[in-house]
């Protein structure tokens, strides 16, 4: 039959020093890991919670020197891995925490002893701040009734304006660089509330039961 059994390893160092060499220990992680996954904010201080427990569910303590935190974004191999601050909260518990430096899907690894633990990478997303979610990065005004926008592949903004029957193009500050149209028709709209960027560099403006097509 498959038995278990915790085993404590003593050192003897006079053992160490005559036999150095001799072999190595390849340790496998008998148990289950449970990540509590919180809340994590760009810049912000955030943290994850760790519970390592056997299969019937008695915890399991580790030496803190033991674990290796890895934290990286998804799919990003360029950027160095972001350090990690462990500690231990109760038997079997540990809270890990780490700076995200931007939004997105980060990969957490965790190690004991430079072996993986079940469940390993753990997925956590990075969010804005709350204070700084939905509000505003910069206000373009002095546009009369804007009813949509494009970017072009340059960076400059088409606008369509309604009211004044017109389009305008806008820097990649938000300046102002021309607009072209009146109320009419050929080159001049009605009351235009759509604009897209063809595949050729074209723009593309609809307004009252039509569909425009400009250099």
């Amino acid at each position: 039959p498959i038995e278990q059994a915790n085993i404590i390893f003593t050192r003897n160092q006079t053992l160490v020093d005559k036999y150095e060499g001799i072999g190595e220990l390849n340790c496998k992680f008998f148990g289950k890991s449970v990540l509590a996954k919180k809340s994590c904010y760009v810049n912000k201080t955030s943290t994850v919670t760790l519970n390592l427990q056997t299969h019937n569910g008695l915890p399991i303590l580790v030496p803190l020197s033991l674990i290796s935190c890895e934290l990286s974004l998804a799919g990003d191999s360029t950027n160095k891995p972001i350090a990690c601050d462990i500690k231990g909260i109760q038997s079997g518990i540990y809270d890990i925490s780490f700076i995200p430096l931007a939004r997105g899907r980060y990969e957490l690894m965790v190690r004991l002893g430079g072996v993986d633990i079940p469940g390993n990478p753990f997925t956590l997303c990075v969010i804005p701040t709350p204070e700084t979610r939905g509000k505003p990065v910069n206000i373009i005004s002095g546009l009369n009734r804007p009813h949509d926008v494009v970017v072009s592949k340059n960076g400059e903004m088409v606008v369509a304006e309604s009211v004044c029957h017109c389009v305008t193009i806008l820097n990649k500050d938000g300046k102002r660089v021309r607009s072209f149209g009146t109320k009419g028709t050929a080159v001049q709209f009605s009351y235009p509330r759509g604009v897209a960027i063809s595949q050729d560099g074209h723009i593309l403006v609809t307004d009252y039961h039509r569909l425009q097509k400009l250099t």
